[in-house]
Order: structure tokens, then C-alpha cells, then sequence
């Protein structure tokens, strides 16, 4: 059996009881701090899975950055966050300040890698597909030709 190693990119933590309250429980955690582009790709590529437990959210580029890294998701649906991830099919959804379901989802990809493999392929994909500038490009281009191409007055869809 291999212990997990929790990695924390960002800021760097301000709150000792944090790197305290890991040692305490038997987490092997290790802080980075803040990384640049290519380190954070790196960081998540070679990661199992990407957590993102927030109470608030927009819509993360961190989460679709991982996405693209073909890593399994475990995130709670706030925000944007329900937009990109799709329980059961690219990741997990727990309610936010849920510690325990939390942990059994993070255990469920660390303990099931063949559903690690299903999750990252499907955000990958999900990501590739709609996620990058050229996705988002192109959703643009295809609603302008709508708006060119429309009679006037004529209900128009929104960007999808």
C-alpha cells in the first residue's frame, strides 16, 4: 500500500496549525508555494488526482488546467466549477465543507485506477474540446455567423 503525498501549490500557507494539523494526522504534505506555468504543468500531470474543496468559486483556471492534464477531478460544485465537472463522469462533486465525504472520494480514484484512467481521459477530453482558446474561438465565430446570418429580430441562442 502507498501513503498518498498531499502537494499544496499557492500561496504559500499563513496558518502554521495547517502544516501542523497534516504532520498530526499522518499526512505526508509537502508545500511549494507558488509555481510558474511549466511547474505547475509538470505538478499536474504526475498527480493522481487535483482537489479543489472551495466554498466560492468563479469558474477556476486551475481546474481546467488540470483538466488538460488529463487529471481526475474531486471538487465541490460551486461556482463554474458544476459547468466543467460532471460527477461520476470527469471527477467527483462533494458539498462543500464536507470533510468525510471529501476524503472517501479522494480514496475511491487513489484505490480504483482504472477509474482514475476513465475520469482523466473524459476531462481531458472535455477540456480539449471545450476548454481552450481555440473551443472558445470557434464558439464565437459560429454565434457571430448566427447573429450575420439571422433575420432581424430573430431570438438568437447564447454563447454555449
Amino acid at each position: 500500500d502507498i501513503a498518498p503525498i498531499l502537494v499544496y501549490a499557492g500561496p504559500e500557507p499563513t496558518d502554521p496549525a495547517l502544516i501542523r494539523d497534516a504532520s498530526e494526522a499522518g499526512i505526508d504534505a509537502r508545500f511549494v508555494g507558488m509555481l510558474d506555468h511549466p511547474q505547475l504543468a509538470m505538478l499536474l500531470a504526475a498527480s493522481d488526482v487535483f482537489c479543489l474543496p472551495s466554498y466560492r468559486e468563479g469558474l477556476p483556471l486551475v481546474l481546467c488546467e488540470a483538466m488538460l492534464c488529463a487529471t481526475p477531478i474531486v471538487a465541490t460544485p460551486v461556482g463554474g466549477i458544476p459547468e466543467i465537472v460532471t460527477d461520476g463522469m470527469n471527477g467527483y462533486l462533494v458539498p462543500p465543507g464536507d470533510p468525510k465525504k471529501l476524503a472517501e472520494r479522494l480514496s475511491a480514484i487513489a484505490n480504483d485506477p482504472l477509474t482514475a484512467i476513465r475520469f482523466g481521459r473524459a476531462a481531458y477530453e472535455f477540456a480539449r474540446d471545450a476548454l481552450t482558446w481555440d473551443a472558445n474561438a470557434k464558439r464565437y465565430a459560429d454565434l457571430y455567423a448566427e447573429l450575420v446570418s439571422a433575420p432581424a429580430n430573430a431570438p438568437v441562442a447564447a454563447v454555449r
